[in-house]
Formats: C-alpha cells, structure tokens, sequence
C-alpha cells in the first residue's frame, strides 16, 4: 500500500460513518436508515400554490404501466421479422418510423374528431 493511500474504514453492524464524519444507524438488514422526512402537501408553482399534491400513487401506478406497455411494444416491433411495406428492415430504424406513423395517425384522429365536434355545436 502506498503511503498516500488511507486503509478502508471499519465496518459495523450497527452504524456506518459517513464521509462527513457523522455516525449514521442502521436497519435490522444492515441498511442506512433513511432520516425523517414529512413530504409536503402543496408546491409553489409559478405565483399559484398548489391545493395538495400533483399525482397520487393510482396516477403513477398507471404511468409506469403505461411506460412498460411502451417498452414491450418497442421490443416487439424492433424483434419483428415480418415484411410490411414501407417499413425500414433495420431494427432499430423500425421503433422511430412506428412511432412517427402512430403519431401522425393520431394527429389526424384528432383532428377530425375535433371537427366532428364543431360541426355538431
């Protein structure tokens, strides 16, 4: 070892120091224990302040399902060996042109349904 070098610290199993030197206790599983925290109820948006919080647990449940179902259909269509006009043979050129299409399709579901709407007002 060289001279500059510091030799790791001690470990313990019922505390850890930290770099700044403060004793930090642990969990019966050996893990830092998390310090006490009130999540607030209401955010400082701009001038507004919000009434209470901006998601809910049912809301990110949702968007995380959301995103998987993203990521599976991603894998699928990057995996897929079928020959479909127009549809570039790279796998990973596929993925972008899907999404390009799906977002044009839904631009122009859109727009129509938003005219469906005006003519019926």
């Amino acid at each position: 070892m060289a001279s500059a070098e510091l030799p790791p610290p001690a470990y313990s199993a019922t505390a850890t120091t930290t770099t700044s030197g403060t004793s930090v206790p642990l969990t019966s599983s050996g893990d830092a224990a998390l310090p006490a925290y009130s999540f607030p109820t209401s955010f400082k948006i701009g001038g507004r302040t919000t009434d209470g919080l901006l998601v809910n647990i049912p809301e990110i449940k949702a968007h995380l399902a959301l995103l998987g179902a993203f990521t599976s259909l991603k894998e699928q269509v990057e995996a897929s060996k079928d020959l479909i006009r127009d549809v570039p043979l790279s796998a990973e050129r596929r993925w972008p042109y899907f999404v390009s299409l799906a977002a044009e399709r839904c631009v122009k579901s859109f727009r129509g349904a938003f005219q469906a709407s005006v003519l019926t007002c």
